[in-house]
């Protein structure tokens, strides 16, 4: 099998899971106009790594590296605790999350699970970077919870939001009027000043429910 064939299935295997209903739908999500995503799908247009990388980023579960060898399997294994899987959370120890404004790698090879008792959380990722202190320091680990919709934010809530350009930042977020195409991100460290980002730059949008360390 061809890296364009398992690229195809990749895409198959989204909509499948309920990531869009068509492929027109998977390349708006992932960032790509219609018209040069298909050209990627059916080979008029080289098949880049970038590419690869972005539409796997609608499932973290996803493995770019796999449509590009072929090597190992397409979707990731977890190393897990003694918990049971249905309490134990995945721990993305690669892929910090920024109090800060740089960029975060593409992607985490494997995600380790923990278990923390009372914490309800979809996944954890370790924090870089000063831009949210004194409330959430380097080193900190977070816990995230899912948001369908940027107008459901709460100004108050402090969010993790990735963005089409890899961007992985922890932010309080400032909705704006639903006709503006930016929305204000702010930190809790006065040293750094607010700032925008389009909203159709926002890819995924979630809500931190837990501050804690790994030791």
């Amino acid at each position: 099998m061809e890296s364009r064939e398992r690229m195809q299935q990749v895409v198959k295997w989204l909509i499948y899971n309920g990531a869009a209903e068509t492929q027109k739908g998977i390349a708006t999500k992932a960032g790509y106009n219609a018209t040069v995503f298909s050209s990627v799908m059916n080979g008029t247009t080289a098949l880049s790594y970038r590419f690869v990388q972005r539409v796997c980023a609608l499932d973290r579960r996803l493995r770019p590296e796999w449509v590009m060898s072929g090597d190992g399997e397409m979707l990731r294994t977890r190393r897990t605790t003694s918990k049971s899987r249905n309490e134990a959370i995945p721990y993305y120890r690669e892929l910090p999350a920024s109090a800060g404004e740089q960029d975060a790698p593409a992607y985490d090879e494997q995600a380790d699970e923990v278990y923390i008792p009372g914490v309800r959380a979809e996944a954890f990722f370790p924090v870089t970077g000063c831009s949210m202190m004194p409330t959430i320091s380097p080193g900190d680990m977070v816990g995230v919870v899912a948001v369908d919709r940027l107008d459901h934010v709460d100004p108050e809530g402090i969010y993790m939001v990735i963005t089409r350009q890899n961007e992985r930042m922890i932010k309080h977020i400032q909705p704006t009027p639903e006709e503006e195409s930016d929305v204000i991100l702010l930190s809790d460290n006065p040293q750094y000043a607010p700032f925008r980002r389009p909203k159709e730059d926002i890819l995924r949008v979630f809500r931190v429910v837990f501050v804690g360390k790994m030791v």
